[in-house]
């Protein structure tokens, strides 16, 4: 008879309650909810990174091509259709652009035939975090700032 009270006792205490389980489930789902709200974020970040990145690398080849070639080149930023142009004698280019992201100050740049671009600032942004390239000197250096 004792015997069989102790494998009594070992069935009762081997699992969790109700209540444990419930409260366990709460904690992860508030664990995943805070954690997909912060993916969220940084993948909007990485976003707006990677199309600073791109930009700037499309107006310095194009500063680069524009010298080589000696034709001026045309950048030209279409906020409806979310897309860059790069145009020169006979050739575009097309660079297209994530509907989250805004781009200032990009309307009409000209790159001259030798390479040189006026100085200005691009603004590129989501709702949430701005960037800038600053376009420094006449020979198309450009910086993030």
């Amino acid at each position: 008879m004792v015997l069989f009270k102790r494998e009594a006792n070992k069935l009762k205490q081997s699992g969790f309650t109700l209540l444990e389980m419930v409260i366990t489930l709460a904690i992860s789902i508030g664990l995943l909810t805070f954690g997909s709200l912060y993916l969220d974020g940084y993948k909007k970040e990485l976003i707006l990174e990677n199309t600073v990145k791109e930009v700037k690398g499309e107006l310095e080849q194009a500063a680069r091509i524009s010298t080589i070639k000696h034709q001026s080149s045309y950048i030209s930023y279409f906020p409806s259709a979310k897309v860059l142009m790069i145009s020169r004698a006979g050739e575009k280019k097309e660079l297209k652009i994530d509907p989250l992201i805004k781009i200032y100050n990009l309307g009409n740049f000209k790159i001259s035939a030798n390479g040189s671009i006026k100085p200005q600032t691009i603004t590129i942004g989501n709702n949430q975090h701005e960037r800038k390239i600053r376009v420094q000197m006449t020979w198309g250096r450009m910086i993030n700032d």
